[in-house]
């Protein structure tokens, strides 16, 4: 089994423990998130909080891909977080990232970037009862997202939860996590409106977020609104569709 660590020299001080961190990462830290492709963990260091983020290992076309064809999830993520500080985008400080291999491709890969505190998600918005900070929140939120597209980033997994939201001085800053897809291309407008389909249905956020981005970018507010709203029906409904075709092949299976 071979092993490949890169690690960030900025954290030199906290290199041999973190480094052990992600010798025992099986056996300590605390469990912050447990899924079906990764877990993540989180540990402090000294004076530092460190999360570790463990992509289970891929299947068998991706083993071969990954060691061979283009980079793991963990090296992505750690070169991505890098390219995104260079731009100014906010995220995680990326601190190290290990891949193992067998001769035949790539068996696990992990990604350690330092904790970042924050206050929320864009998951919360839909029901914070403050709508006055929300639509602050919003509007700030959407000068990101047009902030990351000027800079030709187009973030593939803009979801709800993967924009963390720290509040300091009656300002809000973003930072971006799940890192590792993302594109460097530059967008056209149908794009840059598309990359908001995934984060809600809420229709006051909707109505907020055209708004915010007419007013930004000195565009239509009617055209943004229903570029908008039509982009997000079309994702959901193919979510919603994709999802009663997985449970009716679960019913199938289950009958065999």
């Amino acid at each position: 089994m071979k092993l490949s660590t890169v690690f960030n020299e900025d954290f030199q001080d906290y290199k041999s423990q973190v480094l052990q961190f992600l010798n025992d990462f099986h056996l300590s830290g605390e469990t912050i998130y447990d899924g079906s492709r990764n877990i993540l963990k989180q540990k402090k260091v000294k004076d530092k909080s460190f999360v570790i983020k463990y992509f289970k290992k891929p299947h068998l076309v991706n083993q071969i891909a990954y060691k061979f064809f283009r980079p793991s999830k963990a090296t992505r993520s750690y070169t991505y977080a890098q390219r995104l500080l260079q731009s100014g985008i906010g995220t995680p400080l990326p601190v190290a990232y290990r891949n193992t291999y067998s001769w035949f491709g790539i068996q696990k890969s992990y990604y350690v970037s330092e904790f970042q505190k924050h206050d929320y998600t864009f998951r919360e918005l839909s029901t914070m009862e403050d709508k006055s900070k929300r639509n602050k929140i919003l509007f700030e939120f959407v000068e990101f997202t047009h902030q990351l597209h000027e800079n030709k980033i187009h973030f593939l997994d803009h979801s709800p939860g993967n924009t963390l939201i720290e509040e300091r001085d009656d300002k809000f800053y973003f930072y971006l996590v799940d890192l590792n897809r993302m594109k460097f291309e530059t967008l056209t407008l149908e794009q840059r409106i598309q990359n908001f389909a995934r984060l809600t249905r809420d229709e006051e956020l909707i109505q907020v977020m055209s708004e915010a981005y007419a007013k930004i970018t000195n565009q239509n507010q009617t055209t943004i609104y229903d570029m908008m709203t039509s982009t997000i029906r079309v994702f959901f409904e193919k979510r919603s569709n994709e999802k009663a075709f997985k449970n009716k092949l679960r019913f199938w299976e289950k009958q065999k």
